[in-house]
């Protein structure tokens, strides 16, 4: 006999839920999809069942996707995916065609049991970006209405007087726009709407270069084609130009024709460029005098940069965005006791202002903004961007001021996927446009002796990240024994693997995020950061005892081990650079090894004969980062006068030394792209770079740049990525 309602139908019968669940499949949304329609029917009908707290992720996979007995949920995401996307279009639904429905049918976040509601009067779809349902008509006459203006008026006019201050507030109509196999990303849109420029590889030479694709239909084009990557793209307001960085040989800013017909440079430096609203300028991040670079302002017909002067002491820390009316620039960047926000501040220079949205994140409960929440780009009077949670990141909005360039109001979720949504770029007439982009991370060891032989897959654990946009995995090891921090179950810990038994385990576990795991020189004991509340605390474990202690209330960032296995290296903030501190794990006790204001120390590894200290360094006054070598005398570091600093080395990342000591090991971008690196050391000078193995294909690519070395063996992160182009179109309000 089938059961009756349960309590969370809301008093719907199930006769209604099913007829209302075929009137959703026949739907256009669904109907195409084989996936999304299965799906819906599958879990809908579990739940009428009484099964819907059954409803788990190798359920799906093995009943609904086919994927077997041996679906593995952490290998493939294809679960997560879906779920994410029957989201997006069961909320699509209920704002055109379903926008007069009794009943909704709702999926919240984490779980796979669909809810059954009746809907209120005027009440809003669930879902973050949710407005009252709408008949499709309307939509469409206010699309015909953007394409009209659009025709009639130039994009640039038409931003700055009838689209500029619009309130743009739903959302519909999820499109892929590209579906290369590999990276797609760095997307623009035209002005106008038209054109798409991205970055991708599908060239198929391991190279990222431009592509542009008429969004009105036709097959991509590409652009440009130089031995390095073309990234960051931005269309000129009249669509005949697009601007970038190269990280071909001649590295610098460039200018492509559209056409395909000429390309010239204007700088030999900068990243991140935008054209201004009337196109006579370009904006970009170069360097200069203060950490993480200077804002200048360039011509674009070409010419001289000008240095855009910020008059209190901020560090640049992001992509520069132009205001709609060109009068200012808002960047990301650090004010006082590195305290992260956006800023504005006027295109000639001058005091630079915060914008307010660290304090409106922390308001709404949505955590600490990071390095990598970007200011995206303009719709009406918000910005949009990009904002991490747990393993993805979406695109959200908030309201500016056009008179104070100040946060207004709340911050609103735009897009609720399960990918890490980055990039956004809006059209005039609201057309949002992103990538989208699916990673997997695995460690993976190379033999020292045989570099040339393929790498050995260490680990099979979908939840690592990369460290790109995240929290990064970090690891060590020491002879068969590795260790990471996996978030297998929901949260980050600390898990060890015998590589020769292949056996894993939890070693630390708890509702705090573990992260950074070291093991010691012995292989016998094993430190590890947590963060909480802007504090990181230091925790010892020995592997016999598998108990943890904390050995440190507020430290900083892990770096390494001394040979000793009695102490460790850490770096922690003083003032405007990064400390290093030594901690010995017994006692607690800490000790200040080198603290200069025109330097931070961003790693530090010790040789095994402890004689020399190899230290990533970044210079304070213009961001460079180079190598140095330090003498260690009496147990700490030698005077910094006779430090030697190693030319043209620019880690990225964490610096590991050979077993005996006379070899040092590092990611860096010298070729273009981040690629693994040594030099040999003799105890007075380095030898030349060498060449270990590269990695310019970013279908598989070491993100993060953390590396270890043990017996014959290096071990690191690589990312698988399948990225591509979507679009949203954003609506204003009726009128």
């Amino acid at each position: 006999m089938e059961q009756g309602p349960e309590p969370a139908f809301d008093g719907l019968t199930v006769e209604q839920i099913r007829a209302h669940l075929e009137r959703l499949l026949h739907d256009d949304r669904f109907s195409h999809s084989e996936g999304l329609c299965g799906f819906l029917r599958y879990t809908v009908e579990e739940t009428l069942q009484g099964h819907g707290e059954g409803l788990k992720e190798y359920l799906l996979g093995r009943e609904v996707f086919g994927r077997g007995d041996d679906f593995d949920p952490r290998l493939d995401p294809i679960v997560r995916v879906q779920a994410g996307r029957l989201r997006t279009r069961l909320q699509e639904y209920y704002r055109a065609e379903g926008g007069a429905e009794e009943l909704v049918i709702d999926y919240p976040k984490g779980s796979y049991k669909p809810l059954f509601h009746r809907r209120k009067q005027d009440a809003p779809v669930p879902g973050p970006a949710s407005q009252p349902g709408r008949p499709a008509g309307w939509l469409r006459r206010v699309r015909g209405a953007l394409v009209a203006a659009i025709a009639l008026t130039a994009g640039a006019v038409v931003w700055l007087t009838l689209f500029s201050s619009r309130d743009f507030s739903s959302f519909s109509g999820l499109t892929q726009l590209t579906a290369d196999i590999g990276t797609a990303v760095f997307p623009a849109i035209s002005r106008d709407g038209r054109l798409l420029v991205y970055s991708s590889d599908r060239a198929g030479q391991g190279d990222l270069d431009l592509w542009l694709q008429p969004l009105a239909g036709g097959k991509p084009v590409q652009i440009t084609r130089s031995p390095g990557a073309d990234v960051t793209p931005d269309f000129s307001p009249d669509s005949a130009w697009v601007v970038y960085r190269s990280n071909r040989q001649q590295q610098g800013l460039y200018l492509a024709s559209v056409f395909g017909a000429e390309e010239r440079r204007l700088t030999g430096s900068g990243w991140r460029p935008r054209f201004s609203p009337d196109g006579n300028w370009i904006v970009f991040q170069g360097t200069g005098k203060r950490p993480g670079g200077e804002l200048y302002v360039i011509p674009a017909k070409g010419g001289d940069a000008r240095l855009v002067e910020i008059r209190n002491r901020i560090e640049l820390g992001g992509i520069p965005v132009w205001t709609p009316d060109g009068s200012h620039l808002i960047f990301m960047g650090f004010g006082q006791n590195r305290s992260l926000d956006w800023w504005a501040v006027p295109r000639g220079g001058g005091e630079a202002v915060p914008v307010g949205l660290a304090r409106q994140l922390r308001a709404q409960g949505l955590g600490e903004l990071n390095v990598d929440t970007t200011p995206g780009d303009w719709l009406g009077n918000q910005m949009v961007f990009a904002l991490a949670g747990e393993g993805v990141a979406n695109l959200w909005r908030v309201p500016v001021s056009r008179r104070t360039w100040k946060v207004t109001g709340p911050a609103r979720q735009i897009t609720s996927g399960t990918a890490i949504e980055l990039s956004p770029r809006v059209s005039a007439a609201g057309r949002v446009v992103f990538s989208g982009d699916i990673q997997v991370t695995h460690l993976w060891g190379l033999a020292l002796d045989q570099p040339d032989l393929p790498l050995q897959q260490l680990t099979s654990d979908a939840s690592l990240r990369p460290g790109h946009f995240r929290t990064p995995t970090r690891f060590s090891t020491q002879g068969q024994l590795l260790a990471f921090s996996s978030r297998r179950s929901g949260n980050p810990d600390i898990w060890t693997k015998d590589l020769a038994a292949g056996r894993e385990s939890s070693l630390a576990a708890s509702a705090e995020p573990e992260t950074d795991p070291l093991l010691s020189p012995d292989g016998r004991s094993l430190v590890y950061s947590v963060a909480s509340a802007n504090r990181r605390s230091m925790y010892l474990v020995e592997l016999e005892q598998r108990l943890p202690r904390q050995i440190c209330a507020d430290c900083g960032e892990l770096y390494s081990w001394l040979p000793d296995g009695g102490q460790v290296l850490y770096g922690a903030t003083s003032g405007r650079s990064m400390a290093l501190h030594a901690l010995d794990v017994a006692s607690g006790a800490r000790k200040e090894w080198v603290r200069r204001e025109d330097l931070s120390v961003l790693h530090a590894a010790v040789s095994p004969n402890s004689r020399w200290a190899a230290l990533t360094t970044q210079n304070l006054h213009n961001a460079d980062i180079h190598l140095r070598m330090a003498r260690l005398e009496g147990g700490r570091l030698a005077d910094p006068s006779s430090w030697v600093r190693i030319e043209a080395a620019e880690p990225e990342g964490m610096v590991a030394w050979s077993a005996a000591g006379d070899r040092i090991f590092y990611f860096a971008a010298t070729d273009g792209s981040r690629c693994l690196w040594s030099r040999r050391w003799n105890g007075a000078e380095a030898g030349p770079e060498e060449s270990v193995r590269h990695f310019h294909n970013k279908r598989q690519y070491p993100w993060n740049g953390w590396l270890s070395v043990t017996q014959g063996r290096l071990v690191f992160s690589l990312t698988d990525s399948a990225s591509n182009i979507w679009a949203l179109q954003a609506s204003p309000p009726p009128r």
